[in-house]
């Protein structure tokens, strides 16, 4: 596992990367645990592969995931040569996703307070993925230009949103508060935020700085770096997920949503408005215009379910 995380680390591979590649190969090795590494070969991928898909029924984009894992560790670890691996796929029918009405989004936010509500607000308000709205930093928040800068620091890609003019107030003040919040930990033995691996490789002591530190700090320091210093990460993705889940049973809601159902529903708001399908592509940071197109799919249904020849009369 040393191995497959000094790996990942020199190819700057992201910290969400990272823990997901690492939890996959923990399974494989687990799985196979009584073989030794010099006698793996492409069925054994294929066994654990056919066992996942099969018994566990993970989705498609999970078995992608868990591939490319094993295929790293072969590759890139073990040193271990794969042509192809072959294994039983269940492609379940794609659904289109669950997207709320605007009432339901207003009955959800009325149900969170505080840091919760924020988090979700920019869920919805920016189009952010969960992941994307818990690694946001001090530096990416412009109050004066009023833009959120969304960074992939894998490709150095970047996309400016602009902030909701509701939350600009509040936003202003959780940054005063966090500024304190620094300040009290730079007097102690503040060794710096967890940083994104480019960055951490070309300037390590910026994690020490304010303008690194997380909008959404987590309580206590709980990630350890190479060297044996506790860094502070961000919140955890399961924060949000419980803090919704709740939310939504409170407001009464039944939908399957999840936290990404609220960037879907900012996307297909966005085009019932009449936004454009580009200009949505762009703020969704997709790189194919077919996965935008997902919406307008959304669109139609909801417009062809609506339609009933009783409203006619």
């Amino acid at each position: 596992m040393a191995a497959a995380m000094k790996e990942i680390r020199d190819r700057r591979l992201s910290e969400h990367t990272e823990k997901a590649y690492l939890d996959w190969i923990y399974r494989f090795v687990t799985f196979h645990h009584t073989l030794p590494s010099e006698a793996l070969t492409e069925k054994e991928i294929s066994a654990f592969m056919s066992f996942h898909s099969v018994s566990k029924q993970i989705p498609s984009s999970t078995q992608n995931q868990a591939l490319y894992a094993i295929l790293f560790l072969y590759r890139n670890v073990l040193r271990l040569p794969v042509k192809h691996v072959d294994f039983i796929r269940l492609k379940k029918k794609p659904e289109l996703p669950a997207v709320f009405t605007r009432d339901e989004i207003r009955r959800t936010l009325l149900q969170l307070s505080g840091e919760k509500k924020m988090i979700v607000s920019l869920l919805y308000g920016c189009g952010l993925t969960v992941n994307e709205c818990l690694a946001l930093r001090i530096q990416d928040i412009d109050l004066e230009s009023q833009e959120i800068t969304v960074t992939n620091y894998r490709t150095q890609k970047k996309r400016k949103l602009a902030i909701p003019y509701i939350l600009k107030e509040e936003m202003s003040d959780r940054i005063n508060k966090l500024r304190y919040r620094y300040m009290y930990l730079t007097l102690k033995d503040y060794r710096g935020v967890t940083l994104p691996g480019p960055v951490r490789m070309t300037a390590p002591e910026s994690g020490k700085s304010f303008a690194w530190f997380y909008l959404f700090p987590a309580v206590k320091p709980l990630h350890t770096s190479a060297d044996g210093s506790s860094l502070y990460h961000h919140r955890c993705a399961t924060y949000v997920q419980k803090a919704v889940r709740k939310a939504l049973k409170a407001a009464g809601i039944k939908k399957k949503a999840s936290c990404h159902s609220f960037r879907h529903s900012y996307a297909s708001h966005l085009l019932k408005d009449g936004r454009n399908i580009s200009e949505v592509q762009k703020l969704l940071g997709h790189n194919n215009i077919r996965s935008t197109m997902l919406y307008m799919a959304i669109l139609k249904f909801q417009s062809r379910v609506s339609d009933s020849p009783l409203d006619n009369l």
